[in-house]
């Protein structure tokens, strides 16, 4: 029943847009009703906060894909290998 819900309100929605962020936060909102509202209650609350979400929608931000992999950035300097006193010398010899 749940996925038949969901399934309507999305039909005209594009699932990848939906705010991960503000789908926590509503539901961070929305647990104290659910809390203390008997069944009957906490059905409507549900299909509340599924239309809040589907209708809170990330807008289109065109050329901003992230890919999917593990970045390691080139450090621009060296290892520090010898005391850094050492090095300070060597500093300011050269």
């Amino acid at each position: 029943m749940i996925a038949l819900f969901l399934g309507r309100l999305t039909k005209s929605h594009c699932s990848h847009r939906l705010s991960l962020q503000g789908t926590r936060h509503h539901l961070i909102n929305f647990i104290p009703k659910f809390e203390v509202a008997d069944s009957k209650k906490r059905l409507r609350l549900y299909r509340t906060l599924l239309k809040i979400i589907v209708h809170k929608e990330v807008p289109d931000r065109l050329a901003r894909t992230e890919p999917r992999v593990t970045k390691r950035r080139p450090k621009a300097y060296p290892r520090l290998t010898k005391p850094r006193q050492e090095l300070r010398k060597q500093l300011q010899t050269a």
